[in-house]
C-alpha cells in the first residue's frame, strides 16, 4: 500500500490539496456510533474487551482533560506475549504504555483537519504508521484516519474518475485522465 501512496503521479491529482475533513476520510467523533477512546487509567482487561467486542485495531488514549496522550493498538498486544506481562490484566494502561513506548523518543503521529491529502499521504509513507489520530489545536480527538480509509478513498476516487474519463474521452488512453494543478500553495 505504501508504494501506491508514494506513487509520484499522485502529486498531480487535483484532490491532493483538499483538507481531510472535506474528503470525508476516516471515522469522526460525533458522526460515528463507536465514539471510542480510553483513558490512561483504563485497565488492560477492559481495553482487550473493547478490541474484542467492536473489532477495532487501535484505541486512542486520553488524559483526564480528554487530550490525546497515546494510542494502544493490536500490535501493542503482541508486546504482552513477548514480555510475558499478560499475567496481570488489572494493570492500568498507563503502566503498559510506559513499558512499550519510550516517551523520551516515542512520537505519536497525528494530523489536523486542515492538513491536505498530500500531507497525510506523505506522513503515512515517511512515518510508516497504520493510522493517525485527527486532533484539534488542543490535542482533543476529532477522529481517526487509517491507511485503509485512505486506500479505499483513493481507489474509489480513481474508479470514479476512470469511469468519467472513459465516458467523455475519445482517446485510447490506458488510464484515467487527471486534471493537474500546481502544488505551489
Amino acid at each position: 500500500m505504501k508504494r501506491i501512496l508514494n506513487f509520484n503521479q499522485l502529486s498531480n491529482f487535483v484532490m491532493i490539496k483538499n483538507f481531510v475533513t472535506n474528503l470525508e476520510l476516516g471515522c469522526y467523533i460525533g458522526y460515528n456510533p463507536l465514539e471510542i477512546y480510553i483513558d490512561l487509567q483504563t485497565k488492560l482487561i477492559d481495553a482487550l474487551r473493547i478490541f474484542q467486542s467492536i473489532r477495532i485495531s487501535a484505541l486512542p488514549v486520553v488524559d483526564s482533560d480528554k487530550r490525546l496522550r497515546d494510542i494502544y493498538s493490536k500490535f501493542d498486544i503482541m508486546h504482552l506475549a513477548a514480555t510475558r506481562t499478560y499475567a496481570n490484566l488489572d494493570v492500568p494502561l498507563c503502566d503498559i504504555l510506559d513499558s512499550i513506548h519510550d516517551h523520551n523518543t516515542y512520537q505519536l503521529i497525528t494530523c489536523k483537519t486542515t492538513d491536505h491529502l498530500f500531507k497525510l499521504m506523505d506522513k503515512f509513507v515517511t512515518r510508516e504508521v497504520h493510522r493517525m489520530i485527527i486532533v484539534d489545536d488542543n490535542q482533543h480527538i476529532i477522529g481517526i484516519l487509517s491507511i485503509s480509509d485512505l486506500m479505499r478513498f483513493l481507489v474509489s476516487t480513481f474508479d470514479k474518475m476512470s469511469r468519467t474519463s472513459s465516458n467523455t474521452s475519445t482517446s485510447t488512453s490506458n488510464g484515467p485522465v487527471f486534471e493537474c494543478e500546481s502544488m505551489d500553495t
